[in-house]
């Protein structure tokens, strides 16, 4: 934000980098909030929302994130059972003995289902906060259908990206 060139003392203009757009900003005048407001009203506006609907966040949460939760511990038991963690001198990685892949392979499976049930609840948070914002008040049944149509893009997208992450890696 610069003094505006061609406005009146006082204005700010905002230059990209290149060009001067057409946003401008008259500090300390009320009218001229920015795009985006202000942040106190943005932070107790959210708050204000989840306090508003707390009993269907705790639902959400009960049925989506304890268990999950509870299966992150679970699958880390499993995968670890028996498991003692022993130093090489030969190389830099430890050696773990007493793992098994079938032990593996149970924690993963844990894992994706609570990887499943925690993007269920944050898609239904996000639709609860978002609804609430436009005036609306779903119920927690009706964000978590939201939240389960939604869901097959979410996953999509989710082995997308873990897909490039490990191509990075791999690279």
């Amino acid at each position: 934000w610069f003094p505006d060139p061609e406005g009146k003392p006082g204005v700010l203009r905002y230059w990209d980098g290149s060009v001067w757009t057409q946003h401008r900003h008259s500090p300390g005048s009320a009218d001229t909030e920015s795009d985006f407001g202000d942040i106190g009203n943005w932070i107790r506006g959210s708050f204000g929302a989840v306090a508003k609907r707390w009993r269907e966040v705790v639902a959400l949460g009960l049925v989506t994130v304890v268990p999950a939760s509870m299966m992150i511990s679970a699958s880390t038991a499993i995968a670890l059972q028996d498991t003692i963690v022993v130093a090489n001198p030969n190389n830099d990685f430890p050696d773990f003995v007493g793992f098994t892949f079938e032990n593996a392979v149970y924690a993963g499976v844990l894992a994706i289902v609570a990887f499943v049930l925690y993007s269920v609840g944050s898609l239904g948070f996000i639709h609860l906060m978002h609804t609430e914002a436009m005036g609306e008040t779903p119920s927690v049944g009706q964000s978590f259908g939201v939240a389960l149509r939604k869901l097959p893009r979410m996953l999509g997208w989710s082995l997308v990206v873990g897909a490039c992450v490990v191509v990075a890696f791999v690279l």
